[in-house]
């Protein structure tokens, strides 16, 4: 477990998790300032984890 909160991302990463986030607001109407982006982030970063 300890494994999945030390998994750094690098650029090419940070891009893919960026697109999918950036994309999943433009489709919910959802704005980065609301307190349902910083939620969406966070599961959009544990997702990506959990996948790599």
């Amino acid at each position: 477990m300890r494994e999945f909160f030390e998994k750094t991302f690098g650029p090419a990463e940070l891009s893919v998790v960026d697109a999918v986030f950036k994309a999943w607001l433009a489709e919910s109407g959802i704005t980065k300032e609301m307190p349902e982006a910083e939620l969406a982030a966070r599961a959009v970063i544990n997702l990506f984890r959990e996948g790599s």
